[in-house]
């Protein structure tokens, strides 16, 4: 109920009549979800924060890459986190994402991250986004321009004191020097008390 996506969840949950966000399915009826939503021809199976249920995803996504015969064209899964998963958690997922999406959250000694008690967030994501890259290598698309494979860095204005974004923003830029992966800056976001 309190996602800020309810209308595409919703939308989701309709085409595959799942029902609430609080239903819940067996592996099989998860696993022809994947298949369903590739015959409806979706763009992508975006998985949102999904770290906590990677050993059934990584089953399932297994089953759907390794079908027989390949499912042609393929469609790209893409991988929604915060970037605070390990390096030997990604190792596991190598040949089953296409794209991975971390959303960047807090620069190093951030004050935002004492809060949210991940001190050691800054270390991780940055070792998470190099094994996301040596995995994907640099971004694809398709002749409509949509993302294939890549690595999508994501961060939100907005969220942080000023002079934490600015020094996020310093450190996108880097990265965008560093790896050639696509830097999406969203400043959207509006709290509501």
């Amino acid at each position: 109920p309190y996602c800020h996506n309810y209308e595409k969840v919703s939308a989701v949950n309709s085409i595959s009549n799942i029902g609430s966000n609080n239903y819940e399915i067996s592996f099989n009826d998860f696993v022809q979800l994947f298949f369903s939503l590739y015959h409806k021809v979706a763009n992508n199976i975006e998985l949102i924060s999904p770290t906590s249920h990677l050993p059934y995803i990584e089953k399932a996504l297994k089953i759907l890459k390794n079908h027989n015969p390949p499912l042609n064209p393929p469609i790209p899964i893409i991988f929604k986190s915060s970037g605070y998963e390990s390096v030997k958690r990604l190792q596991s997922l190598r040949g089953l994402i296409d794209i991975y999406l971390p959303d960047f959250k807090y620069v190093c000694n951030s004050q935002f991250a004492l809060k949210a008690t991940v001190t050691d967030y800054f270390n991780i994501f940055q070792k998470s986004l190099k094994e996301m890259y040596q995995q994907i290598g640099d971004p694809i698309f398709d002749q409509a321009g949509i993302l294939q494979k890549g690595v999508v860095v994501r961060f939100v204005k907005g969220l942080l004191p000023k002079e934490e974004e600015l020094e996020a923003l310093r450190y996108l830029e880097e990265l965008k020097n560093r790896y050639n992966i696509v830097v999406s800056i969203l400043d959207h976001y509006t709290p509501i008390l």
